[in-house]
């Protein structure tokens, strides 16, 4: 799969911690205008991003809280990506945990 997503303008993150899916980023370093995740199926992580995306189907005021604070934060950090993904993390387990007791996951 690598080959055809360079072929499209995505290139592979090395991630080493990342055991569960692989990264891949359109853009150039730090200001990468698209990110893609490919998670092996039924991982930890495929897991996890159903569970946040089926929480925002559930809870729209949910998914427009978190769509405010991702433009506030691309406001205040608008050159450093890795805070801009950092602030944001906080949130992103608290919808997990809370989507997690909401289901049978």
């Amino acid at each position: 799969m690598v080959s055809p997503l360079n072929e499209i303008g995505f290139v592979r993150v090395p991630k080493p911690e990342l055991t569960d899916r692989r990264f891949f980023r359109k853009g150039s370093w730090g200001r990468g205008t698209y990110h893609l995740h490919i998670c092996e199926m039924n991982s930890n992580d495929w897991i996890e991003k159903l569970l946040f995306r089926d929480y925002f189907r559930k809870h729209p005021c949910k998914a427009e809280e978190y769509a405010k604070l991702k433009s506030e934060l691309a406001k205040k950090y608008t050159h450093d990506l890795q805070a801009y993904t950092q602030q944001k993390g906080s949130f992103i387990k608290d919808v997990i945990d809370k989507a997690r007791r909401e289901t049978f996951w």
